[in-house]
């Protein structure tokens, strides 16, 4: 997997949570606002559904963070004499 993907996955991991969180709020607010405090079971099975969401979103988030760490690491770690895939694509240009 190259870096451009991951950097990519990354993205699209914190743009899910940020929609995730919004959405927890909406709910919430929407909920606060009713004239009725109690909630349905539809409402509380959605809330449910989307913290089970966040939770696995915030794990695929830390999975991703560490597989970059590791390639950052590796690129560290590039032998003498040998390129890393950014020089010979910076030389291409």
């Amino acid at each position: 997997m190259t870096p451009a993907a991951i950097l990519a996955v990354i993205f699209s991991g914190i743009v899910a949570i940020i929609l995730v969180v919004g959405l927890m709020k909406r709910a919430n607010a929407g909920a606060a606002h009713r004239s009725d405090t109690a909630m349905t079971g539809m409402d509380e099975e959605v809330l449910e559904r989307l913290t089970q969401i966040e939770r696995r979103l915030t794990d695929t988030q830390d999975v991703m963070l560490a597989l970059s760490d590791k390639l950052d690491r590796w690129d560290d770690q590039v032998p003498t004499g040998v390129q890393s895939i950014d020089d010979t694509l910076d030389k291409g240009r």
